[in-house]
């Protein structure tokens, strides 16, 4: 009898412990919800946290928007782009040639961009340093451009001191742009190609196909062209378009003399031969 009241007392220990298994499961967000508002900051600690993260969501847009008016570029050569007084605007199309940059190539310029910036506003710049003894432990990010967003993973240890406490402020924030950058560069690149094979298409209103308005305004030599692509898909919050800006080399020509080999003079423009 003892035995089997051992048996029967162990099997109703195992119909409880599979039900208490199956209730946390069950209810795994809620628990998980509740336990993360035991574990979140007091609110002087949460002020720091967001003026940090919103610092690094602003640093994220301005990266964007400063690389897409400089034909994806950071830190451009002046003799590789045209100069409109506070800002250089780099060649996509050079006299026959394809010469924007790869999407790989601006995520690398977006990532060396921020770090330039966002240590000096996020950091020496933040209000919280002097006041609670802000320390920065660290710091690294990623660029991710996607074709609907471009994504910032951010690295950022932070210690910090208050009234209640020492703490280690979390590392890994996520920056989200809602601009279509990869969409458009794809665009550019259609664009660029069109260019190659045909310098002659300024065919502006056959461009809307590819999905954004296209303006292309020739400069005052008549041999460089801004080429401007404004997709508005995507309005930010200050009601704007995202916009991406290059220019264009275009060779000019008066007779076949003027061109290179396998070249004609057609329209003023050098246009490759048929094969």
């Amino acid at each position: 009898m003892k035995k089997r009241g051992q048996f029967t007392l162990f099997v109703v220990l195992g119909i409880v412990l599979v039900l208490l298994v199956f209730l946390v499961y069950l209810f795994r967000e809620d628990i998980f919800v509740a336990f993360s508002e035991e574990l979140s900051y007091p609110s002087e600690v949460q002020e720091v946290v967001d003026w940090n993260t919103e610092c690094l969501d602003a640093a994220a847009k301005e990266a964007v928007s400063y690389v897409s008016l400089r034909a994806g570029h950071y830190g451009t050569d002046s003799s590789f782009a045209v100069d409109f007084g506070d800002i250089l605007i780099p060649y996509g199309y050079y006299s026959r040639q394809n010469t924007l940059l790869s999407l790989d190539q601006i995520e690398l310029n977006m990532e060396a961009y921020l770090k330039d910036i966002a240590p000096i506003s996020c950091y020496f710049f933040n209000p919280y340093v002097a006041e609670n003894n802000l320390s920065l432990e660290g710091f690294d990010l990623e660029v991710g451009i996607e074709d609907e967003t471009v994504q910032v993973t951010w690295d950022v240890p932070m210690s910090f001191t208050s009234e209640s406490g020492a703490y280690n402020l979390d590392a890994e924030h996520i920056s989200l742009v809602p601009v279509r950058l990869g969409f458009v560069h794809g665009v550019a690149n259609h664009i660029v190609e069109d260019f190659v094979e045909d310098p002659s298409s300024f065919d502006t209103e056959s461009m809307l196909d590819y999905g954004v308005s296209v303006d292309i305004v020739q400069m005052l030599d008549g041999n460089n062209y801004l080429i401007r692509l404004v997709d508005s898909e995507i309005i930010d919050e200050e009601g704007n378009s995202y916009v991406f800006v290059f220019m264009g080399y275009f060779d000019e020509c008066y007779e076949d003399e003027d061109c290179g080999d396998g070249f004609t003079c057609e329209e003023n423009f050098c246009v490759g031969e048929e094969a």
